[in-house]
């Protein structure tokens, strides 16, 4: 991930977001390019039958509620798609079209010759849907002059335990790759 470093804490993975935004990209591409992201991903269903069912599986995951912040206690889930281009880019409007309607991405144009100005615009975007959880998605110097597209995807997620952990964090040892040890914060439950 280009905006994650060691110090900035916990990091966890969302399989569905990680789906979701291939299949945006993979809405785009045709032949090879389509061949092997299919491959890789998995993906059995032919596009005109895959982004409606990612769509469904969203839509049952986080049902539209226009205008509502998301929640900072309780149960909250949020997940938001958008897309970034050059302002001076010929996109293909069927492919917008489909970002905007199955996966709720809207174009924000923009002008990548402003990498700096690029990035902040795109990480206030992901803050403002993560309640400021993710603030430094794309680092200094991953945006460039030559960047034409950013596809973004946010995930807020906050719950309660099911079954709350009676005892505080201890630490104790985690283990790595290649047998290095680290010591962190731990909860565990019989």
């Amino acid at each position: 991930l280009p905006g994650y470093s060691k110090k900035s804490g916990s990091l966890c993975y969302s399989p569905f977001s990680i789906s979701t935004a291939v299949a945006m990209i993979y809405a785009g591409a045709r032949g090879e390019t389509e061949r092997q992201i299919a491959d890789a991903l998995r993906f059995t269903l032919a596009q005109d039958q895959l982004h409606p069912a990612l769509n469904a599986l969203g839509l049952d995951l986080d049902p539209p509620s226009p205008g509502a912040p998301v929640p900072e206690t309780g149960f909250a889930l949020s997940i938001a798609n958008s897309i970034w281009g050059q302002v001076d880019y010929p996109f293909q409007m069927a492919y917008l079209g489909l970002l905007g309607g199955i996966y709720g991405a809207r174009m924000g144009w923009l002008d990548f010759a402003d990498a700096q100005q690029s990035r902040l615009t795109i990480n206030n975007w992901v803050s403002d849907r993560t309640l400021g959880k993710i603030e430094n998605l794309f680092a200094p110097g991953i945006l460039t002059e030559d960047t034409k597209l950013v596809l973004a995807n946010a995930v807020y997620f906050k719950a309660e335990w099911k079954t709350p952990f009676l005892q505080q964090t201890r630490e104790a040892p985690f283990y790595l790759r290649y047998g290095k040890q680290i010591t962190v914060s731990m909860m565990s439950r019989r």
